[in-house]
């Protein structure tokens, strides 16, 4: 795990490459800053706790994202990670 200023988030993500990034919509990445991430939550600030969730390749959104929805996305970006590795 990483955290960044926004001023130093691409250059971490590009160098760290996470399985999993949460970040709000008011940072500044654009979808190719963050295209190689597997695992993405995006949280739509301007929406009080709603985020756009990026999975394994499945889109989805969710209102008032909770803890439980959070670990859910975590438990995906741990078996990619896993199953890049080799790992089980």
């Amino acid at each position: 795990m990483r955290v960044a200023p926004p001023e130093d988030a691409g250059s971490e993500v590009a160098e760290f490459r996470p399985h999993l990034l949460v970040h709000n919509d008011t940072d500044g990445f654009g979808p190719e800053d963050v295209a190689s991430v597997p695992c993405r939550v995006t949280v739509l600030y301007s929406d009080g706790m709603d985020a756009r969730i990026s999975a394994d390749g499945q889109f989805s959104r969710t209102s008032d994202m909770s803890t439980e929805d959070l670990l859910q996305v975590v438990d995906v970006a741990i078996a990619l990670a896993e199953r890049e590795t080799g790992e089980a």
